[in-house]
């Protein structure tokens, strides 16, 4: 089965764009962008690491969050909330649609867990935060 996926790598540092550029060289379809995503050309899936709490307070989910807005950090916690029980699990992945025409979807993939103290402090049910 063929498809025509292409895989755009994009980071605002310059060094993980030449590591991104030496893994991936070689490969069909696979592109590397040295800029932020929020100036990109339109494409349909946004695709980030995330922790298993769905808290997009820094790095690359605090710019999601400025972008999309706070509705898409709690449609992802409620996500998270309604069907992993509270907690994703590392190595599993989902869609949410984004409402923007320009990016239309975001997959959330679970890749690290948070500290004890960082659990503490943020509660997935409380939509005020």
């Amino acid at each position: 089965m063929s498809t025509n996926l292409n895989l755009w790598l994009v980071h605002p540092q310059q060094e993980s764009c030449t590591t991104f550029h030496d893994r991936f060289s070689g490969l069909a379809n696979v592109r590397v962008f040295h800029q932020h995503f929020e100036d990109l050309a339109s494409h349909n899936c946004l695709v980030t690491t995330a922790n298993a709490f769905g808290i997009m307070t820094s790095d690359i989910d605090a710019a999601v969050v400025r972008y999309f807005g706070n509705n898409l950090m709690h449609r992802v916690q409620h996500h998270i909330r309604d069907d992993y029980f509270g907690e994703q699990l590392v190595g599993t992945a989902f869609i949410l649609p984004t409402e923007d025409t320009d990016l239309s979807n975001r997959l959330v993939a679970e890749t690290d867990c948070v500290d004890e103290e960082c659990r503490s402090r943020h509660t997935l049910g409380d939509d005020s935060a």
